[in-house]
């Protein structure tokens, strides 16, 4: 607890820290095709520069992880929260997502503290797997539930994720001279929360936190230089 807050620190839950074109690209079958400069510049930096097999550690790192999440969620989601950003594989991001609706039903809502990470776990892995219409409308409640919680720290998370999930599908629009009903439903959902929660203090209905404001600033403003001339 910071000080006179009732939130519970979550400082170091550093989120979205690589790009979900570099995620992409990482996960793609580079054995079919020229190696990229990214994959060699990677290469280089952990095996030549610091002399480390960076894929067998991750792949290790991640097969102990998935060992221990079901005995202590608590102590191994904000580990795998961090290490979906380097993941490199389109199974682990299909097993995580499984996962995360497993858990995301057995632990009780009360524990805010593991549903943050559920909730944007959940998120960053529909975002790269690039979600079906269904898929989003199966994870809007989720989403919606955990914009309404108390805690900051919680709707701060769902926000990360909905940064993920609305990059994600942008840039996956198909849809000639309009935006794709998955983006319709998602741009709704954000309009709605930022409507009652927004940047501006009288339309604030709880209170914020600078954090929370820049991840709505953010939202907005994908939304209006994203959408607004495609709809």
């Amino acid at each position: 607890i910071e000080g006179a807050s009732n939130f519970v620190s979550t400082k170091s839950f550093g989120m979205n820290q690589f790009s979900l074109n570099y995620t992409w690209h990482m996960t793609s079958d580079a054995g079919s095709r020229k190696v990229s400069h990214l994959i060699k510049n990677m290469t280089y930096i952990h095996a030549e520069k610091f002399g480390v097999d960076y894929k067998s550690a991750l792949q290790l790192i991640y097969d102990l992880m998935t060992q221990m999440l079901d005995e202590n969620p608590v102590l191994v989601l904000p580990q795998l929260a961090k290490l979906i950003d380097v993941l490199d594989s389109t199974e682990q991001f299909k097993w995580i997502n499984k996962k995360m609706h497993s858990l995301h039903e057995s632990i009780c809502s009360e524990d805010t503290i593991s549903h943050q990470y559920i909730i944007y776990l959940l998120c960053r892995s529909s975002a790269v797997l690039v979600p079906t219409l269904s898929e989003v409308q199966q994870l809007i409640p989720m989403i919606n539930k955990c914009l309404q919680c108390n805690h900051m720290f919680v709707r701060n998370a769902t926000l990360h994720g909905l940064l993920c999930l609305f990059e994600s599908l942008h840039k996956m629009n198909t849809t000639i001279g309009s935006i794709s009903d998955e983006l319709k439903l998602l741009r709704t959902t954000i309009v709605n929360y930022t409507n009652k929660n927004g940047i501006v203090f009288e339309c604030s209905t709880t209170s914020t936190s600078p954090q929370h404001d820049k991840l709505v600033w953010a939202l907005n403003f994908d939304i209006l230089y994203s959408t607004a001339e495609e709809d």
